[in-house]
């Protein structure tokens, strides 16, 4: 159930530990060890069951965890029961995880803080978590990261950690690096890749969401990178992030999920969504083995795309959004790609049904740090049934 496990043989020792915080002032190149691995897990997106996937964490029996975040919507909830597991791991927080938080709040704890709090020292935002069995601190870049050249959330950024820009928040993460252990290896970890990979939208961070691509990572991530590289100091083996969902909109194929640079660091991207494939009995034979006569067969579930957001419907049984029809045993849904806020669906679908390029409008694109115009839609292409149903 977890969507990327990193056997990574250039790391270190054996077993993973209780986290400590260190003051050393900078890091060299440690000293080769045997082994650690490293359990990534990418977007959440509210896909979470405790029980299952401690089952799966017990399984791979990891050295290290590793959240990329979007864990939800400020699921407290579900990051509560992430922060219970009894692993050495740590985490980041991103932009649906600062999804209705703008700016902190003085007369009471809004989702984020509460978050925040569940996670404690293991939300390694702008610092570093050392784990000395295995010879490894982890560095967090930027939290509640949409990628792009903006700062999402800048309230909120200014406010817990003094950052107002990229430049300031690529000396943040650098400094950080800097104070880990001299004998450890770092490891970058981030909701949003660095900049520098690649302008394809098949890429790394490339944008899949408009015609000819782009490059959608974080410019203050790669600076930051570079910043370490020149001190000499430093050993990145590993960057970790997530965001960049592997599927890519409008069912154009899937993304490039790992990088490998010219030297030799590895850029892991561990967005794989949605991140539980279910078995159902028409899947042939071929599954068979992963099933015991005790192994429930699961109804297959439909990702349903709405202007009010999301939703889950399992088959023969659909109660969800506009938008969806069900026919025999199928739940038919409009191809809206990956969208970023409930205006945007709203957008989205109204381009698609009335024809024409999205306009998010000039405003809202520059407040949530994506393209003003999106994907064009042929007129009429919309069925009058569907019609009925969206406005009905």
């Amino acid at each position: 159930m977890l969507r990327t496990l990193l056997h990574a043989p250039t790391l270190c020792c054996l077993s993973g530990s209780s986290p400590s915080n260190s003051t050393s002032s900078n890091l060299s190149r440690p000293s080769m060890a045997t082994s650690a691995r490293i359990a990534v897990i990418g977007d959440i997106h509210n896909d979470w069951n405790l029980q299952e996937d401690t089952k799966a964490l017990q399984f791979l029996q990891p050295d290290l965890v590793l959240f990329t975040g979007d864990f939800g919507e400020e699921n407290v909830e579900l990051v509560q029961s992430v922060a219970s597991l009894e692993f050495a791991k740590a985490a980041i927080l991103g932009n649906h995880d600062a999804w209705y938080t703008q700016q902190f709040s003085g007369k009471r704890k809004d989702g984020v803080q509460l978050q925040l709090e569940c996670l404690g020292e293991e939300h390694v935002a702008y610092q570093h978590l050392d784990f000395p069995l295995i010879k490894v601190s982890i560095v967090g870049g930027r939290p509640f990261s949409c990628g792009g050249e903006q700062l999402f959330r800048k309230k909120l950024l200014s406010a817990r950690y003094g950052v107002q820009d990229m430049d300031g928040s690529a000396r943040r993460i650098c400094n950080a690096a800097l104070g880990a252990p001299e004998d450890h290896f770092v490891i970058l970890l981030a909701h949003n890749g660095p900049t520098g990979l690649g302008s394809n939208l098949n890429d790394i961070c490339g944008k899949d969401w408009v015609f000819g691509g782009g490059d959608h990572g974080d410019p203050d991530l790669e600076q930051a990178i570079s910043l370490l590289k020149e001190t000499g100091k430093s050993c990145i083996p590993l960057v970790v992030f997530g965001h960049m969902h592997k599927e890519l909109a409008y069912r154009k194929g899937l993304r490039k999920m790992i990088v490998v640079g010219d030297d030799s660091t590895i850029y892991l991207n561990g967005a794989i969504v949605p991140r539980v494939k279910r078995l159902n009995n028409e899947q042939g034979t071929g599954n068979r083995s992963f099933m015991n006569d005790k192994t429930p067969v699961l109804t297959p579930e439909s990702e349903v795309h709405g202007i009010f957001g999301f939703g889950k419907g399992r088959l023969g049984g659909l109660s969800y959004f506009a938008g969806a029809e069900k026919k025999d045993e199928r739940v038919l849904v409009p191809d809206l790609g990956s969208l970023t806020s409930i205006y945007d669906r709203a957008r989205k679908l109204f381009y698609y049904l009335k024809g024409g390029q999205v306009d998010y409008g000039e405003e809202h694109s520059k407040a949530c740090g994506h393209p003003q115009f999106g994907r064009v839609y042929e007129q009429g292409s919309s069925s009058p049934a569907l019609l009925r149903a969206l406005y009905s």
